[in-house]
């Protein structure tokens, strides 16, 4: 029951501070304990971790231990919960011991080696909560005269026992150097004394100045929160600096296996580089073998001999152009231009015979279904590597008296290309793999040789084009390809025969000598190429349509064309020693007498950007090794054509200026010869110019070119030359027709 005196502050009085001071540290204590306890509930999941748990436990059970002995309390529950007390208390303090020794089981390294001897204190400290409960049995003055005292021991005893233990525990493993442990020792000193001295005293009726301030328990609590604090502070400085160090650690790993990445793929890069140069030099041997073969079948026909060296020749060049290839596609080098238009159809039905004579070597019966009128978006070359490698590994996986089926159809919006064969099939688990670069089919007892590129390739054209490929197949039954490509819509093309497929191919053959007479019908070529034996070649087969020169490297070729008659053309090498090709065309585009001869490049190079730059400098057309010699010689018929056409519109669009200008008054006729007579007269004279380049002049207006007007003169073309080069430099102009105009019009 409630008394109902009145508590009045009064700050001069002593109880009144005690009670102030009790207030404050019971609000700091409970304050801390439920701060712990948060803390514990944010890392639960650290279940090793329960400091904050045990301190919290320690720190609530004080706090009701000050709560209950304070002078509040007691005013409250004067005289009426005397009886609960000892109880109480009891509890209180068995939960501080509880709490505390595993507390400082955790703080203190190695404690936990003694923890079941802490354990059997912890069983004391309960029989003394037990002896309490003798109060309700035997009554309260009964427990104060015979059991109190006994209670007050075991508390004493199990406090000292464990406080004697940590002191030896410090001392044997020497961690009295630790600040902590001091602290800690100083915090568990106060709360022993606090607790057993206090009781102690009551027990004897002594005053208690000193352990009975509630100030002495916070400092207490205090302590060992500090302590608490210093530990985390220490153990987040760890982390911390394990962090640094492990990101120091993988930056340095990473570093290392950056190098060694490096080093690797510069080792790697050097092999690669080494195999394209050297296939990119094979190129030039292999169209040298291939066109010379064919000179000698049409000499003197074919046998099987030949028809297997011709086979091997043209799997080596397969096998190097789809390596090339594939280094190119996994550099990222683009080597087909998809701005055209092509008819598929045609490119089939141009191909399909080709492949029949194959197949039918190997008694397999080749059958096509080809729709008219099919176009797509693509490069022809493109089109055609895709169905040749499809139709070439149906004639390889299929056995004599196999069947191979070719289809092209359509429907709105797709054009469907199905190679199908009755072969030896795929396996199911080598199906998804067989698009993968150097994935070979493993086909027991069986000899098909490859590098297995060919499907690789295929795949990545097909994806360039935004198409599909899928692959049905069964092992002894065969396999279909079907290949969807985007329909394009119809419109006018010239797919040629040039790029149907070469399966066979060819052997050297001895040099013939070579006619060198110049003839002035033929048209002239100049060649620049440092390999004889190619450049012995091309003389031979080219020699019999054109007159041909010859030079073995760029700077040779200035040289030859300030001697030579006006060329028509001119084939040169890119890859040539002194000066290479491009600095060749650079040094004949800066050259007004020969920036508009048609120039061919022919290489070894075949990377669309490399043409790109080249076209963009002015050159006609390319030609890659190896290269078949009809479709270079096609190549350089058209060109010259081409040129023939556009040189003599000029002619004629300027004659045709002039004569409308003669016959625009007939009656005045005679007045404008004479007018025009009279200007050229004084144009020449204005420049100074002789009489044999006054004969030039009136020679260029009528169209001739520099060995025409030599023969007309009887002088030499590079006299010609030379005197044109005179009234360039004397008239400050650069072109031909800036010459008739200074002099004519």
């Amino acid at each position: 029951m409630l008394n109902e005196s009145r508590f009045i502050i009064d700050l001069g009085n002593p109880f009144t501070i005690k009670f102030i001071t009790e207030i404050l540290t019971l609000g700091i204590i409970l304050t801390l304990a439920i701060y712990h306890f948060i803390i514990y509930l944010g890392r639960i999941k650290h279940r090793q971790e329960k400091y904050n748990l045990y301190f919290s436990i320690f720190a609530f059970s004080t706090g009701l231990f000050v709560l209950v002995n304070s002078v509040l309390f007691n005013f409250i529950f004067k005289n009426t919960f005397d009886f609960f007390m000892p109880s109480t208390e009891a509890l209180l303090i068995t939960l501080m011991f509880f709490s505390i020794s595993n507390y400082l089981v955790l703080l203190i390294e190695k404690l936990n080696k003694i923890k079941k001897i802490i354990d059997i204190l912890n069983i004391m400290m309960f029989i003394s909560v037990i002896l309490t409960f003798f109060i309700f049995i035997k009554g309260y003055d009964w427990y104060i005269k015979h059991l109190f005292i006994f209670a007050v021991i075991i508390v004493a005893l199990c406090y000292i026992v464990f406080f004697v233990l940590i002191i030896i525990h410090i001392i044997k493993y020497k961690l009295y150097r630790n600040l902590n442990t001091h602290l800690v020792l100083l915090g568990f000193i106060i709360i022993l004394f606090y607790l057993i001295i206090k009781k102690l005293l009551i027990s004897i009726n002594a005053v208690n100045y000193f352990f009975g301030n509630s100030l002495t328990i916070g400092f207490a609590i205090f302590i060992f929160a500090y302590v608490l604090a210093k530990k985390f502070n220490n153990e987040y400085h760890s982390l911390e600096e394990l962090k640094d160090n492990l990101e120091n650690k993988v930056d340095q790993r990473t570093k290392e296996l950056t190098d060694a990445y490096t080093k690797i793929e510069s080792v790697n890069n050097q092999k690669t580089n080494f195999f394209v140069n050297l296939a990119h030099e094979t190129k030039t041997p292999l169209t040298l073998i291939q066109n010379y073969l064919n000179l000698y079948i049409k000499k003197y026909g074919s046998n099987e001999e030949v028809e297997i060296i011709k086979y091997n020749i043209n799997k080596l060049t397969d096998d190097m152009v789809n390596f090339l290839d594939t280094q190119k596609i996994e550099q990222g080098k683009e080597f087909y231009n998809h701005d055209q238009v092509t008819d598929i159809s045609t490119l089939l039905k141009n191909i399909v015979p080709i492949y029949k004579s194959y197949a039918n070597n190997k008694k397999i019966e080749l059958s096509s279904q080809i729709e008219d009128g099919c176009f797509l978006k693509s490069d022809p070359q493109a089109i055609n590597r895709v169905i040749n490698n499809l139709v070439s590994n149906a004639i390889k996986f299929t056995d004599k008296n196999g069947n191979i089926d070719i289809k092209l159809e359509s429907n709105n919006k797709k054009i469907i290309l199905s190679v199908k064969d009755t072969g030896i099939g795929i396996d199911d688990n080598q199906i998804e793999n067989i698009f993968k670069p150097y994935y070979q089919i493993n086909h027991e007892k069986q000899n098909y040789q490859g590098i297995g590129m060919g499907l690789y390739i295929t795949y990545k054209i097909v994806e360039e084009l935004n198409g599909k490929i899928e692959v049905i197949s069964n092992l002894s039954q065969g396999t279909l390809f079907n290949i969807y490509f985007n329909k394009e819509e119809k419109i006018f093309t010239d797919t040629k025969n040039e790029y149907s497929l070469e399966i066979n191919i060819l052997n050297p053959l001895n040099l013939k000598n070579v006619n060198e007479t110049y003839n002035k019908i033929k048209k002239n070529i100049l060649i620049v190429e440092d390999n004889q034996q190619l450049l012995n070649y091309l003389l031979i087969e080219l020699s019999e349509q054109y007159n041909i020169f010859t030079a073995s490297n760029g700077s040779d070729g200035l040289n030859k064309l300030s001697i030579i008659p006006h060329p028509h053309c001119i084939i040169s090498d890119i890859m040539m020693d002194k000066m290479n090709g491009v600095e060749f065309f650079e040094n004949i585009s800066k050259n007004e007498m020969f920036n508009s001869i048609p120039f061919i490049f022919i290489t070894a190079k075949s990377f669309i950007d490399d043409k790109i730059t080249q076209i963009s400098k002015g050159a006609i057309d390319y030609i890659t090794k190896p290269f078949n010699i009809d479709v270079l010689k096609a190549k350089i018929s058209s060109i010259i054509k081409h040129s023939d056409t556009l040189r003599k519109s000029v002619i004629k669009s300027n004659i045709d200026l002039l004569t409308k200008h003669l016959n625009s008054n007939e009656n005045n006729y005679n007045n404008e010869k004479t007018e025009i007579f009279n200007r050229f007269e004084s144009k020449c004279k204005e420049y100074n110019i002789t009489e044999r380049q006054k004969e030039i002049l009136t020679l260029i207006n009528q169209g001739l070119e520099y060995k025409e007007i030599g023969e007309k003169l009887e002088i030499s073309t590079k006299t010609v030359i030379r005197h044109i080069q005179n009234l360039f430099e004397k008239t400050n102009v650069h072109t031909k027709l800036e010459l008739i105009n200074i002099f004519f019009r």
